[in-house]
């Protein structure tokens, strides 16, 4: 258990019990930081999981009709202060639209 490893700035190491320590690995500061600077981060991330991590961040719901439109891929880094403008964003890239209902669901087809 006296197992030590000095990091750097940038660099990430996983730890397992029965394992011990993994290698040093340059880490992605810049997602993990993003989010501290009110920033979203997706690199290829699948509609479906983005509108998973926006719901956590606004009130109301977002919800994608169409299944293979969760499946198109996102990137991007948008502020988090405003999600209406990521969404609008998001569905004109994926040429998509999104019909609100109020007070709280958008829709996404």
């Amino acid at each position: 258990g006296d197992e030590r490893v000095v990091l750097s700035p940038g660099t990430a190491v996983e730890y397992d019990l029965s394992h011990g320590l993994g290698p040093v690995d340059a880490a992605d500061l810049d997602a993990a930081t993003a989010w501290r600077k009110g920033l979203l981060v997706f690199d290829s991330v699948p509609l479906e999981d983005v509108v998973r991590k926006l719901n956590r961040y606004r009130r109301g719901r977002i919800v994608i009709a169409d299944p293979r439109l969760a499946q198109r891929k996102v990137s991007g880094v948008f502020a988090s202060g405003n999600l209406d403008d990521v969404i609008r964003t998001i569905t004109a890239e994926l040429g998509a639209s999104a019909s609100s209902l109020p007070p709280l669901v958008t829709v996404l087809y």
